[in-house]
């Protein structure tokens, strides 16, 4: 794609929407998150400089401008779950706090600076977990949950490329393994965790069936 970014028109609407629809879903704190105004993909930077706009505000902009923005017709029908929570649960939660909108965007946006500053400590502290591509469990077991949880990423991320097919919980099916010196867990794309000699990779699965057994030798 031959541009330097992409801008999109997303709106605080639509994060309050994609934070109820993610919470609905059981996101992680990263994901509650949500949207935020610059973000680094496969088809390059994404800014979204409308995420601190109403869309009321927006559509009175545009009338003070004479401008007629595009609107997509779909968005009035509850057929998708976007659409629903717009259309019928918004509405519905906005009798018990009138100010949904505002305060599920500054929920999300808390919850992206303390999902920073996690990632971050894992970061420094990642070099003393994991050995190559072995978490080692004697240092695993003392960080606190929330770092513990982030090195899990990081290291899936590490030793698979990416992790757009592990959730909550396949990287909560790790941990349990490090902390229970479990033999291992099945992972998404016919992998595995295994821990043996107090170290955890991650492998082709050459079993099957979901097993949590104890390690002999561990």
């Amino acid at each position: 794609m031959n541009c330097d970014a992409i801008l999109t028109a997303h709106h605080a609407d639509d994060q309050a929407e994609t934070i109820l629809m993610r919470l609905l879903r059981g996101s992680t704190s990263a994901g509650l998150s949500a949207m935020k105004a610059r973000t680094f993909t496969d088809c390059g930077l994404i800014i979204r400089p409308l995420l601190n706009f109403r869309k009321a505000e927006l559509e009175s902009f545009c009338r003070e401008k004479n401008l007629s923005p595009c609107i997509d017709e779909t968005n009035f029908q509850p057929d998708a779950t976007r659409n629903k929570i717009r259309l019928e649960l918004v509405p519905s939660l906005e009798k018990f706090n009138p100010a949904l909108i505002e305060t599920l965007c500054r929920f999300g946006q808390v919850s992206a600076d303390e999902s920073d500053f996690i990632d971050a400590q894992a970061e420094k502290i990642f070099p003393t977990v994991v050995e190559g591509n072995k978490i080692v469990r004697a240092e695993f077991v003392k960080l606190h949950p929330a770092i513990q949880r982030a090195v899990v990423k990081k290291f899936l991320a590490q030793v698979t490329a990416s992790t757009k097919d592990f959730g909550f919980v396949h990287i909560e099916g790790i941990r349990r393994v490090l902390l229970d010196g479990l033999s291992g867990v099945e992972l998404p794309k016919n992998l595995r965790a295994n821990l043996k000699r107090g170290k955890l990779t991650v492998n082709e699965n050459l079993t099957r069936g979901f097993t949590h057994e104890r390690g002999d030798n561990v």
